[in-house]
């Protein structure tokens, strides 16, 4: 590019930096939908840069026909090219053609910010996008569990969830939406079932314990059912031990190879 001259290598460096702004949505990287969609923002500096250029190059000859002409004439031959620009009848094909580009983008940006201005519409639309996001499955489904009174239905809230969980059923978010979603229902045997994974899951545990704690504590309480509530909260306590010890054996055991690979080095 230096060979060709300043402009090229420019113009090559403004391109490849429009790609690198192109990279966290390219899919190569997880990024969050509202994120995402931020992200795409800085682009459209380089496409104006790039699209005026196009649009100059495309309304007006500023004389490159004959090159040895040109550099005699200079800003004459330029003028000149602009006149015979202005004045040919392709213009007004080409001034139709980029209006109706420029129509269609204004009408697409236009829609899209209106589905930024409301929860729902913003996610129906990342699911049109995205339909296998089981985050986007996840958000959607609280709005039909109680976000809105207007919306609510749980059989469409629930079946979200499925769709989020079989996408990604290691995604342990939806648990604690299922939980919501099954006390509304009266699941409670379900509901102590998904909290109790809501607990084991690290995005979901700041909410789920408060819950636990103000649960057990009703039901264990109960004088006609507590000591069954009380059988069923050791159960669940014991898998949540357990999962705990397992986390801090397979912690340890980091540790252990991290040191392990410290000690070789300094030998080495």
């Amino acid at each position: 590019c230096i060979r060709r001259g300043a402009e090229a290598t420019i113009t090559w460096a403004v391109a490849l930096a429009w790609l690198l702004t192109l990279f966290p949505v390219s899919g190569a990287i997880k990024v969050g939908t509202s994120i995402a969609d931020r992200i795409v923002v800085p682009t459209t500096f380089a496409f104006a840069i790039f699209g005026g250029r196009l649009l100059t190059a495309l309304f007006f000859d500023t004389g490159n026909g004959n090159s040895d002409q040109t550099k005699q004439k200079g800003h004459a031959s330029a003028r000149s090219g602009i006149t015979k620009a202005v004045t040919s009848p392709q213009l007004v094909a080409k001034v139709a053609l980029v209006s109706l580009l420029f129509g269609s983008m204004y009408k697409r940006v236009h829609r899209r910010s209106l589905e930024w201005t409301d929860s729902l519409s913003l996610l129906e639309s990342s699911l049109k996008s995205c339909p296998r996001s089981a985050k986007s499955n996840l958000e959607i489904s609280k709005i039909y569990s109680g976000l809105y009174k207007e919306k609510f239905d749980l059989k469409k809230a629930i079946s979200y969830l499925e769709k989020a969980e079989s996408i990604d059923p290691n995604y342990c978010d939806v648990n604690y939406q299922f939980a919501h979603c099954h006390v509304q229902q009266g699941k409670y045997f379900e509901f102590e079932e998904r909290l109790t994974n809501a607990l084991l899951c690290p995005f979901t545990m700041g909410q789920a314990i408060p819950l636990w704690q103000n649960y057990w504590k009703q039901v264990t309480s109960d004088p006609r059912s507590g000591a069954e509530a009380k059988v069923r909260m050791d159960k669940y306590q014991a898998i949540i031990n357990e999962a705990i010890e397992k986390e801090q054996q397979q912690e340890e055991e980091q540790q252990r190879r991290t040191r392990r690979k410290a000690n070789g080095g300094d030998e080495l």
